[in-house]
């Protein structure tokens, strides 16, 4: 079930808010920039996580466009992508985006790893 950035309202301004959207997927993208959107707080996020995603590399790269154009910010911590999804290269390649746009890092990791928000 996808819930509605309508019915959602920002976060209080807490420092280290990660959030962890599960299962996006490539007709999801929009829907998940509009949630990470409406809930964040002035502070923007420490982290963002993505387990259960399954896109390829394209669809990640797109993903974290629309999300910076949303407008989403992480601003400490990173981007945790679900090692099934990506290369070790595409990782790299992605981490460099991340870093254009928010100034942080994509990394990989096992799906029980991206439910850990607060991981690295």
């Amino acid at each position: 079930m996808v819930t509605s950035a309508v019915v959602l309202s920002p976060l209080p301004n807490i420092a280290l808010v990660a959030l962890l959207l599960s299962g996006v997927e490539k007709s999801l993208m929009k829907e998940a920039c509009q949630v990470a959107s409406a809930l964040q707080s002035t502070l923007g996020y420490y982290g963002l996580s993505f387990p259960l995603g399954r896109m390829e590399a394209t669809e990640w790269r797109r993903l974290l466009h629309l999300l910076a154009a949303a407008p989403v910010r992480v601003v400490w911590g990173g981007v945790m992508i679900p090692q099934e999804s990506i290369t070790e290269e595409e990782r790299m390649e992605l981490s460099n985006l991340a870093e254009t746009l928010w100034g942080c890092k994509v990394y990989r990791g096992s799906d029980e790893v991206c439910f850990d928000p607060y991981y690295p």
